[in-house]
């Protein structure tokens, strides 16, 4: 088990914290739309990096690159512990 780390955002995209999330070592699908309904706005879904995450990815790899993402930048989803 893991615990990812994800950020959370008010209704205008301003940073309030943290959510911990524990999920399997291998994510199914289920645990993948999990993590990707934590996410501000309307993120695209699946980011390849999900799957196997190691080093911390940035929020903004699960949306279009023509949505405006500007407030999302520096913002990323780590692991917190592996057990």
């Amino acid at each position: 088990m893991k615990t990812l780390q994800i950020p959370k955002f008010d209704e205008k995209l301003n940073f309030v914290g943290y959510k911990n999330i524990t999920v399997k070592n291998k994510l199914d699908y289920e645990t993948q739309m999990k993590v990707i309904h934590e996410l501000p706005g309307i993120p695209q879904g699946y980011c390849p990096e999900l799957e196997n995450i190691i080093k911390p990815i940035e929020i903004t790899r699960f949306y279009d690159s023509r949505q405006n993402t500007r407030k999302l930048k520096h913002f990323f989803i780590s692991v917190l512990v592996k057990k």
